[in-house]
């Protein structure tokens, strides 16, 4: 008969691991190391540990706890201790690949609910641009090289990437900050200041944007996009990986959330039908 205890620390030095736990363990180490966390907790059994549950907070969504789990088997202690404190928070947020069965059996039986999902997945350049042949391209698009410095349309489009983010957050609160943080933390992600990424129109008024992110040497991300009207934003991408092929790009990544509905609208282009997504689930306190 096992003896199998919960408890909390702060560390896991000197612990004996499962070794089931490594692999999945990866994830989440980075931020135990670095004490990156709220809470820590461990299952023990004869003096080994076989689940592990962690929280931590988000300064950019400040209403939401986020928890993690990761064990050997069904540890429902894990989950009662992560949803015990909730610590000033609305909510209990928690993401897994849709395929994580066990943790699916979590959001069952403790009444999480799915409120997004999430899709990374990526593609060869000549492959979508052949896809979007038919496709026109933006007779005027810019760069953020091009725009930086324009005080009157940095606003613009930073207020609009501010908006647009939490318009497609509203499940999860964004922290509400100005449009001059948003610029910050747009170029802090070190997008590619060269790529025709923005539309302007005739009146001087951004139609839509979308910002690419060097990964590797011919590998790019495409994150964050947006729009303020009915601009196709196929026509956006398609000029796009016009430039990044003749920069010898050959494969670009996508992030694109079903709460997104501006990224969205490249779902039956990217196929995401047939892809994995990466669900998230939400816990309210009754």
């Amino acid at each position: 008969m096992t003896n199998s205890t919960i408890q909390q620390v702060h560390a896991l030095e000197n612990l004996q691991l499962n070794a089931l736990l490594i692999e999945p363990l990866q994830t989440v180490k980075w931020r135990i190391d670095a004490k990156r966390f709220s809470e820590l907790f461990i299952v023990t059994e004869n003096d080994q540990v076989n689940g592990i549950g962690i929280s931590w907070t988000n300064p950019n969504h400040p209403t939401a706890k986020y928890i993690q789990i990761i064990a050997t088997g069904y540890q429902p202690q894990l989950m009662q201790a992560l949803l015990e404190n909730m610590d000033g928070h609305d909510k209990v947020i928690l993401s897994c690949w849709e395929y994580e069965t066990e943790k699916l059996g979590y959001m069952k039986n403790f009444c999480f609910q799915l409120f997004r999902k999430t899709y990374m997945e990526s593609y060869l350049v000549n492959d979508l641009l052949q896809t979007l042949q038919h496709v026109p391209e933006v007779a005027n698009g810019c760069s953020l090289q091009q725009m930086i410095g324009n005080t009157q349309l940095e606003k613009q489009l930073f207020s609009l990437v501010k908006f647009n983010y939490e318009q497609t957050h509203l499940h999860n609160e964004a922290k509400e900050k100005e449009w001059q943080l948003w610029r910050a933390a747009v170029l802090d992600d070190a997008p590619d200041m060269k790529v025709p990424c923005i539309v302007v129109d005739d009146d001087g008024k951004i139609s839509a944007y979308m910002f690419v992110h060097p990964v590797e040497e011919n590998h790019v991300e495409i994150g964050w996009m947006g729009k303020t009207n009915s601009f196709e934003m196929q026509c956006l991408l398609k000029t796009i990986l016009l430039h990044l092929a003749n920069s010898c790009i050959q494969t670009v990544e996508f992030e694109i959330d079903t709460t997104d509905y501006f990224a969205y609208e490249l779902a039956d282009l990217l196929a995401l039908k047939y892809k994995i997504s990466w669900d998230s689930y939400i816990y309210k306190e009754q």
